[in-house]
């Protein structure tokens, strides 16, 4: 119901339209609340609870307050939706893993899962770490599932920082209103140095266990390559759909995706002869896999909430005026890291990083501080990958914690702090030299 309201307010857009589909995003901010765990609850009600208190001190209309439930509606259907992108490609699950056991003849096991995640991630997201898992550490020592897991996880939040079909990406680009193709210039620099550094400081762990790692005799077929293209060309189609998208259009990036990803799944499927089955995936999706996300989205919800309240009580504004060196560019050097660190932070205490992305990008203006946007956008996109990865609440280090027995978050967390810490100093660096490039 949210979906087909926010389609029909985004091309006829009315204040009936607007009050339905505020409506219906109170409705499922209190379905959602219901059952989750209790760190979703207590973050939830503190926005909630925050909102509530701005709006009194400030004295805010209730009901101008309350229509803020819908701001984040564009975020939870691009969440609930994404996951249907990879519906498709888990016919070939066959062909990708003769493929990764050929490259294994030619080249390390562990490059190969660093890289193949990489671009995995970057077509089908989160499914790629439970795909990567069954792929590169399902056998092996527990010291080689730990090290590919390892590389695995770093490679799929280096992905989402150029993603276009991930979340932060859009997210991103609709804070700082850039666009993708600008921001990847900047990024595919910093994603270059982050994997470079990642394989670089597993080289200890990797010599120690390599003589373990056995080599199947795999040869590829001329159909497998005819399989490879079915897979990753109607991907590199639809990325070409979403530049022209972003270059013709006004309509912005996470809108484009949430319009067009049930088309486009569909007629893959239809290609393929596996509309049924397409079906029955959305079913699955929309009934059984969607509720997994009620905490997440509950959070999202009364975030936005509080960062509308924010926006209306000006409070958003004063905070960015007390900052030194507003209206200068002479704090570049400070604000670009304190952006990064920010959403980290918020990250590590239990934040959601598309939350915290939000909270910083309404605390550090942008072009206030003589930070170019795109610059902006990508230390947010650099902070939402060293959260993810740092952070025992995010749902990634969950998603790993469960894919390696008697594993916790925090100790998946904790053995990528060396690489956030590196990689935040040396991003920070590289932005703070492009921006000078920039302005």
């Amino acid at each position: 119901m949210a979906f087909i309201v926010y389609l029909f307010n985004m091309f006829f857009s009315s204040q009936t339209l607007e009050m339905l589909l505020n409506v219906i995003s109170i409705l499922l901010f209190m379905t959602a609340i219901i059952g989750v765990a209790r760190f979703y609850f207590i973050m939830a009600f503190v926005f909630l609870g925050g909102s509530i208190t701005l709006a009194i001190v400030r004295d805010v209309s209730w009901l101008d307050m309350i229509s803020g439930f819908s701001t984040m509606v564009k975020l939870v259907l691009f969440i609930g939706m994404i996951p249907l992108i990879s519906t498709p490609i888990e016919n070939y699950m066959s062909t990708i893993k003769r493929m990764i056991r050929s490259l294994n003849q030619r080249v390390s096991s562990f490059q190969v899962c660093h890289l193949t995640t990489f671009i995995l991630a970057n077509f089908i997201n989160m499914a790629a770490i439970p795909i990567s898992k069954t792929i590169f550490f399902q056998d092996g020592t527990a010291e080689e599932r730990h090290v590919k897991s390892e590389l695995s996880l770093r490679a799929f939040g280096l992905a989402m920082m150029c993603s276009p079909i991930g979340a932060a990406v859009a997210l991103a680009i609709d804070i700082t209103g850039t666009k993708w193709i600008s921001l990847l210039s900047i990024n595919l620099i910093i994603i270059v140095v982050g994997l470079f550094l990642s394989y670089q400081l597993s080289k200890r762990s990797r010599l120690q266990i390599s003589q373990n790692i056995q080599i199947e005799k795999v040869i590829m077929q001329k159909h497998d390559y005819v399989l490879l293209g079915a897979i990753f060309i109607p991907f590199f189609l639809y990325f070409i759909f979403l530049l022209l998208s972003e270059r013709f259009f006004s309509i912005g990036m996470m809108e484009t995706i949430v319009m067009s990803v049930l088309p486009f799944t569909f007629l893959w499927s239809l290609v393929i002869k596996k509309v049924p089955e397409w079906w029955d995936t959305c079913r699955l999706q929309v009934f059984k896999k969607t509720p997994n996300f009620f905490g997440q989205f509950s959070v999202i919800i009364s975030a936005g909430l509080l960062v509308h309240t924010f926006e209306l009580t000006g409070l958003n504004k004063s905070l960015t005026h007390m900052l030194p060196g507003i209206g200068t560019s002479s704090f570049v050097f400070l604000y670009i890291p304190v952006a990064i660190l920010l959403v980290l932070i918020l990250s590590i205490l239990g934040v959601h990083q598309f939350v915290a992305m939000i909270f910083t990008s309404q605390i550090i203006h942008p072009g206030a501080l003589g930070i170019n946007p795109i610059i902006f956008a990508s230390a947010l996109l650099v902070g939402f990958a060293s959260g993810m990865l740092a952070s025992a609440f995010s749902g990634a280090t969950i998603t790993m914690s469960g894919l390696l027995q008697g594993t916790s978050s925090y100790m998946v967390a904790r053995k990528n702090y060396p690489f956030s810490v590196i990689f935040i100093v040396i991003s920070s660096v590289v932005l703070i030299l492009l921006n000078f490039m920039l302005t």
